[in-house]
């Protein structure tokens, strides 16, 4: 245990791989996020009931009024978070690295920095539904996280968010993301060596995808392209190739910019190492430092060109200036003659109902089209199976222009009902305080059904002492419902002192249980507590002297708490037996 200070520092804990558990005192005020980095082998941090400003559950750190965790200890493995928290703070769980999977709270609505930095077994995690921003660094060195989806309610996430996820290889990212913030020093998604795709929610009104990339809205600027990405199309509407856009592709060893492009911003296609030229279009106006082409070599303090790369650029233009100020290989694409070479694409596909059109383009921007003949109808068959709720059918839908007809249908499938079914693994439980809801387990004949699947399960009147009811109502293949009860009963107690007062006396004083009504005091010659040698007493207090004994003998006592609710008495659990020798 840890006394007499009043705050923790960095200096005083960090890289401490010993210590498993540690005690704060009621002395301490302040807690530094970096404290106890380090601690590869801490268990537990438990917290005086007298401080004012932290506590403890579950070994797990959190402020006074349990909103926020603090600290997760580094060796944890399995983390169940209290359910009133709402905020997950800056490095609460920095370097938990046997923490797997985690579940947040539904009332959780803030991840602050670095939260989960460097959890590198963290294979999955469950966001809240009010989730409202992710903090920098939040996720980053979480080398086994796949595939991430974040929440609906989510509007920022914060520079270097996903840093060094090597293993991720999808990010979804919602309608409701206003915010992603990067710059010409900070990337989101560095380090990110398999992640293929980036897609947006199409009703997201600040950011897009195209081919697993992410874009501004409407797609007139380049944010981030995957590093695990292969070659890829430009969209044609994209005029800014933002700062760090193509950082570390090192896949990508082609790439066309289109003409509509006008600037490519700072080290736009660092690291590209298997990108060996470059085609800058004329209305290219501005292209940052360290944009492509160039690395730079510490041992010698200097900027040097890539080997064996060449732009491709036009005479007077920033491409141009770009190849001659850092040295590059440079060809000018200008050309004193001009001979049509058209490539042709299909620009309108043809269907059943519209001919299509074929347009034919040239380097030098002149274009012509041709017509496309219509299609006859393509019919490709699927049979729908019959269900509860519908009847089945074969659907035959046109591939082309989506024209459909049903025919062989098949009649709705029947349900079973559950009502005699056998139910067991219900039993009568003890008063905790919380919402006591036993499994149950149901079969029909031979066969057990499946909670979720064949059946749900709802309670009432689970919580306080009394009788509570489970309703198991029929789904899918079953229907009907079958409702069994069982009890709640109070709490025990416990005797705590059991004394022989005065000759012929006994007196046995018990712990106090909340929330009862009385207490059975059962006292006996006979340690089996036979008929014919037992009686009992009930008393409203916790205590109960019994008068009238045998001098000189033996008695056993047992204490159980009672409740009476709606007229009906509900007993706890006996207490541990106790003997005393009479006076």
């Amino acid at each position: 245990k840890l006394s007499g200070l009043n705050n923790y520092d960095e200096e005083r804990f960090t890289y401490n791989m010993i210590t498993k558990n540690i005690t704060i005192p009621d002395s301490i005020k302040s807690i530094s996020p970096e404290a106890f980095d380090g601690f590869a082998s801490l268990e537990n941090i438990f917290v005086s009931d007298k401080n004012e400003y932290y506590s403890s559950e579950n070994g797990l750190l959190y402020n006074k009024n349990r909103s926020s965790i603090i600290r997760c200890p580094n060796s944890k493995e399995n983390v169940s978070l209290l359910q009133s928290i709402n905020t997950i703070e800056a490095g609460a769980f920095f370097d938990c690295i046997n923490l797997s999977s985690i579940v947040l709270p539904e009332n959780v609505t803030y991840i602050k920095g670095a939260a989960f930095a460097h959890c590198r077994n963290l294979k999955s995690i469950t966001f809240s539904d009010k989730v409202y921003e992710i903090g920098k660094n939040a996720f980053s060195d979480c080398s086994s996280l796949e595939i991430i989806e974040l929440p609906n309610s989510l509007k920022t996430i914060s520079y270097e968010a996903f840093n060094d996820c090597t293993s991720l290889k999808e990010i979804y990212i919602p309608s409701s993301v206003t915010n992603i913030y990067y710059s010409d020093y900070d990337d989101i998604f560095t380090g990110c060596i398999n992640l293929v795709s980036i897609n947006v929610n199409e009703n997201n009104e600040s950011y897009s995808s195209y081919d697993g990339v992410l874009y501004s809205k409407s797609k007139d600027r380049i944010i981030r392209c995957p590093q695990g990405k292969n070659n890829i199309e430009i969209h044609n509407n994209t005029k800014i190739i933002d700062a760090h856009s193509f950082y570390d592709c090192i896949n990508i060893d082609s790439i066309i910019i289109p003409n509509t492009v006008t600037k490519i911003g700072y080290r736009a296609f660092w690291g590209c190492s298997n990108l060996l030229n470059l085609t800058i279009p004329k209305n290219t106006e501005s292209i940052g430092d360290g944009a492509f082409g160039i690395y730079y070599d510490p041992s010698r303090y200097s900027w040097l060109p890539w080997q064996n790369f060449k732009v491709f650029c036009y005479s007077g233009t920033a491409g141009e200036q770009y190849a001659v100020e850092n040295n590059l290989d440079y060809e000018l694409l200008d050309a004193p003659a001009h001979t049509h070479s058209y490539t042709s694409k299909v620009t309108k596909t043809a269907t059943c109902k519209d001919t299509g059109v074929r347009t034919y383009t040239c380097s030098c921007g002149d274009t012509y089209t041709k017509s496309i003949p219509k299609t006859s109808h393509k019919y490709t068959t699927k049979v729908i199976a019959p269900t509860y709720t519908a009847q089945g059918y074969t659907l035959h839908t046109c591939s082309v222009c989506g024209t459909s007809y049903k025919d062989t249908y098949k009649a709705k499938l029947t349900r079973t009902s559950i009502a005699k079914a056998a139910v067991t693994g219900i039993s009568n439980k003890t008063y905790t305080g919380k919402a006591l809801k036993p499994a149950p387990t149901v079969k029909l004949g031979t066969k057990t059904l499946k909670k979720g699947t064949d059946y749900t399960v709802s309670y009432k009147n689970n919580k306080a002492v009394g009788k509570a009811t489970v309703t198991i109502t029929g789904k899918g293949a079953y229907t009907g419902t079958i409702t069994k009860t069982f009890k709640i009963n109070p709490k025990a107690t416990s005797i705590t002192k059991l004394t022989s007062p005065k000759k012929k006396q006994l007196k046995a004083t018990f712990k106090k249980v909340s929330g009862v009504t009385g207490y059975q005091v059962v006292y006996s010659t006979s340690k089996k507590f036979t008929k014919a040698t037992t009686k009992t007493a009930t008393v409203k207090t916790t205590s109960k002297t019994v008068k009238s004994l045998k001098k000189g003998k033996t008695y056993y006592v047992k204490v159980r708490t009672s409740k009476t609710v709606g007229g009906v008495k509900y007993y706890g659990a006996y207490s541990a037996v106790k003997k005393i020798k009479v006076k």
